[in-house]
């Protein structure tokens, strides 16, 4: 199809030939903009075609994207309705990966602080007295551990320097104990 027969077909159908009104991100904006604008943030497509000024297909590929995003579902055969978060956020451009990366950024170093914190507690649990004393596991204990159930367990009782290798192999599991 030759571009002259393009923009005759567009121009007759009404819809826009602006590539940057038209770009997925800006379109997804202002389809996100109507869509908060209905009480009950939910759209009719054909609706959405029109006030956009674009193809139902144009209208397809933002909404498969927001349906795998798991941010719109579909309610009818032409009618979508908003589940995700706040959608002002989506609206104003606060959707950037810069601001994701920094907020996983963030969550890692959270998580390495509380393993850190963890680590501290353990080894000044092992280093006292109490952990001495609270060294030893029952039977009953064992027992009422659901994924052991129907398993072959090994009790070891070894000395304080005693290292305990564990491989395993294709077929089978090696256990090595060195003093």
């Amino acid at each position: 199809m030759n571009s002259e027969y393009t923009s005759e077909f567009n121009s007759e159908l009404n819809y826009s030939t602006n590539k940057s009104e038209n770009t997925l991100l800006n379109l997804t904006k202002r389809f996100l903009q109507i869509l908060s604008e209905s009480s009950d943030q939910s759209l009719d497509l054909n609706n959405a075609s029109y006030l956009l000024n674009v193809s139902k297909r144009r209208i397809y590929d933002i909404t498969n994207v927001l349906e795998g995003l798991e941010l719109i579902t579909k309610t009818h055969v032409n009618t979508v309705k908003w589940i995700g978060d706040d959608i002002n956020r989506y609206i104003n451009g606060n959707m950037n990966s810069e601001d994701d990366e920094n907020n996983v950024e963030n969550e890692i170093n959270r998580i390495n602080e509380e393993i850190n914190y963890l680590h501290s507690d353990i080894n000044d649990f092992l280093s006292s007295d109490l952990s001495e004393r609270s060294r030893y596991i029952r039977i009953e204990d064992l027992r009422r551990i659901k994924r052991l159930k129907d398993k072959i367990l090994l009790v070891v009782k070894i000395s304080e320097n005693t290292k305990i290798d564990y491989k395993k192999r294709g077929k089978g599991d090696e256990i090595e104990i060195t003093a």
